[in-house]
């Protein structure tokens, strides 16, 4: 899923709500669609994101043992986030699911002048288990997941 919430100092409650919806949705779809990723403009800091979001998801420096940029906008504040189901994120026992995985490679900022914000990237290595637990290196692959504005 990707997002763009509410921005203004004074919409904090618009941004709660709309996080309680995103968690919401992805309960819900957490059984059809188990590896899933939200990613984008949060207007908000970590803290006021993590409550709504964290039983669900991961933010992906976090999942990569990787210190988190100080900013990602040019008012010197994070703002922008790729958040990992906690599969994705390597933890496949804390959400249940034993045949998808996932491992992250690394999270990157990349400055470019194409916005006002600095590009997240996050590589994940993603794979599926068979019944005996054996990684089906058939369906393994990489993918790279970009955010930017």
């Amino acid at each position: 899923m990707s997002t763009h919430l509410s921005h203004g100092e004074n919409q904090q409650g618009v941004r709660k709500r709309q996080l309680n919806i995103i968690s919401s949705i992805a309960l819900q779809r957490s059984y059809e669609v188990p590896c899933q990723m939200v990613l984008g403009d949060f207007n908000s800091t970590m803290d006021s994101i993590t409550e709504s979001l964290s039983p669900f998801f991961v933010d992906s420096f976090t999942a990569a043992n990787q210190e988190s940029p100080h900013y990602t906008h040019w008012q010197g504040k994070r703002l922008d986030y790729i958040f990992l189901s906690r599969n994705l994120a390597g933890d496949a026992n804390e959400c249940g699911l034993t045949s998808i995985s996932g491992t992250p490679i690394g999270s990157f900022p990349y400055q470019t002048s194409a916005s006002d914000h600095i590009m997240i990237i996050s590589d994940i290595m993603v794979w599926n288990r068979d019944a005996q637990g054996m990684e089906s290196e058939r369906l393994r692959r990489q993918v790279t997941l970009t955010q930017s504005n």
